[in-house]
C-alpha cells in the first residue's frame, strides 16, 4: 500500500492484480483525512485489520514529522524574520510590494495566536 498526499487528504492506494493482464494495478482503497487522522468509511471496509493498524501507525509518524517540522520552523522564525529582513533591502521595491500584504497578514495572525498562547499560560 502506499500514501498520496493531497492537501488536507491521504489517499490510500493498494496495489491488486489485474486478473485480465495479470499484472499490479494501483487502486484507491480509502482516504484519511489529515486534520483528524481518521480512515474514511471506504478504507475501514476495504482493509484489514493488521492494514488499518499499518495506516494508523503511518499517520502517527507523519503527525509526528508535521509537528516536528512545526516546531523547528518557529525556532528558526527568527532567522528568518532576518533574512526577510535583508531581502527587503536588496529587493526591487516592486518585489517586496508583492509580498508585503501577504506578509503583514500573516504576522498579524502570527500576534493573535501567540497573544492566545500566552492568554492561555497566564
Amino acid at each position: 500500500m502506499h500514501f498520496r498526499v493531497r492537501g488536507n487528504n491521504v489517499q490510500l492506494v493498494k496495489s491488486v492484480m489485474d486478473p485480465a493482464t495479470g499484472k499490479a494495478i494501483s487502486r484507491p482503497v480509502g482516504s484519511i483525512n489529515l486534520a483528524s487522522g481518521t480512515l474514511n468509511n471506504a478504507a475501514k471496509e476495504s482493509l484489514s485489520p493488521e492494514e488499518i493498524a499499518g495506516v494508523e501507525s503511518w499517520m502517527a509518524r507523519k503527525q509526528e514529522i508535521d509537528r516536528r517540522k512545526r516546531q523547528v520552523e518557529a525556532e528558526m522564525l527568527p532567522t528568518t524574520i532576518g533574512d526577510i529582513i535583508q531581502w527587503s533591502k536588496e529587493a526591487s521595491p516592486a518585489a517586496v510590494t508583492d509580498l508585503a500584504e501577504e506578509i503583514l497578514f500573516g504576522l498579524k495572525d502570527l500576534q493573535s495566536a501567540i497573544a492566545a498562547r500566552l492568554k492561555e499560560a497566564a
